[in-house]
């Protein structure tokens, strides 16, 4: 981004200065020096020209790839360039007539290297012009991006409140239910009683505020969560396996929870030859949660907010920083495939 703001700066000033530039030394030179002809003013203004688009690329190279070192070299074989090219073209167009065809003019080189400062500052005043303007496009895309973020945390909050409105009466009804069920269909009330606990830690995480829970809570809750999904259909099929152990591991609540309900919202999962497929691998530094599972396409046209998604990454970027990845993509075969890795490690 920086590259391009500097380019598009440069190429901008440089195309109303240069005209106006020019201007000016006819304007000057048909008083000052009549006898100087058009062509040679033009030919020193492309000369002068090049030098200064030497000097800019020399500080672009400076700042943008923080060539330092190698930069005094450069500025070294741009005035020798500059100094032994004019001698060899002759330099009717230069102050020094008398003296431009000796080599060995001490009065030449010091003259020209008056003109190569010259060359500098302008260079540097326009460089530094562009830096100022690329530090101010950078403010603004970081105020906006914030701004942005700071919008998507409201509309987040105001999504939790609003799902998270009477929690305790909630879980009143559902107690009540439990209870009022028990005698009469106990595998309802047990269902009940299952739903009851997977919403107590559900909100829980949310009302609580809590950052991380023991990577097994929520092995605990996603296995409740399946049960539950297994009780209202006949034909439910998951392929689920975890491999190693959890022990001191932890997980920010309700991310597996989250990546396997989007899977069950728009995915197949009454196929039993392509069941939702569940991996999870603990190793000691490390959690491998993938989920994979064939998409519905009677499901498609459903609208989506993909608030879930959002949320979790929110979470995720605040509690882990650079410390996870998550991938989300269709593969052949009309498959969703989701892939987090977590490194516990800090």
């Amino acid at each position: 981004m920086q590259s391009k703001i500097f380019l598009e700066e440069n190429a901008k000033i440089q195309l109303w200065g240069w005209p106006i530039y020019f201007l000016l030394v006819l304007l000057i030179n048909h008083h000052v020096r009549p006898e100087k002809t058009f062509i040679d003013q033009l030919v020193a203004c492309g000369l002068f020209f090049l030098a200064f688009n030497g000097c800019i690329l020399i500080l672009y190279l400076v700042m943008m790839k923080k060539w330092i070192w190698k930069s005094v070299l450069l500025v070294i074989l741009l005035y020798l360039l500059m100094t032994e090219s004019i001698h060899f073209m002759g330099g009717v167009w230069i102050d020094l007539k008398e003296d431009i065809h000796s080599n060995e003019t001490e009065t030449y080189y010091w003259n020209m290297l008056n003109k190569y400062i010259g060359a500098w500052t302008m260079a540097a005043v326009l460089v530094f012009h562009i830096k100022a303007t690329i530090n101010a496009r950078l403010r603004e895309e970081e105020a906006r991006l914030r701004h942005a973020k700071e919008i998507e945390a409201k509309e987040m909050e105001f999504a939790f409140r609003t799902l998270q409105n009477n929690p305790h009466f909630l879980m009143n009804v559902l107690t009540n239910l439990k209870q009022r069920a028990a005698q009469v269909l106990p595998d309802v009330a047990e269902h009940i009683g299952q739903t009851a606990t997977l919403v107590t830690y559900q909100l829980s995480a949310s009302n609580e505020g809590t950052k991380q829970v023991l990577l097994y809570k929520e092995i605990n809750a996603l296995q409740l969560y399946l049960a539950l999904e297994r009780s209202r259909f006949t034909e439910c099929f998951v392929d689920f396996e975890i491999t190693g152990k959890a022990s001191h591991h932890k997980m920010v609540p309700t991310t597996l929870i989250t990546l396997v309900e989007n899977a069950f919202k728009y995915g197949l999962y009454t196929d039993s030859y392509n069941p939702i497929k569940i991996r999870l691998d603990i190793t000691e530094d490390q959690i491998v949660f993938q989920c994979t599972n064939t998409i519905d396409q009677s499901k498609q046209d459903r609208p989506s907010m993909g608030l879930g998604h959002k949320i979790m990454r929110t979470r995720l970027d605040f509690v882990y920083g650079e410390r996870y990845s998550f991938e989300a993509s269709k593969t052949e075969r009309n498959k969703y495939h989701v892939k987090l890795i977590i490194e516990q490690k800090q």
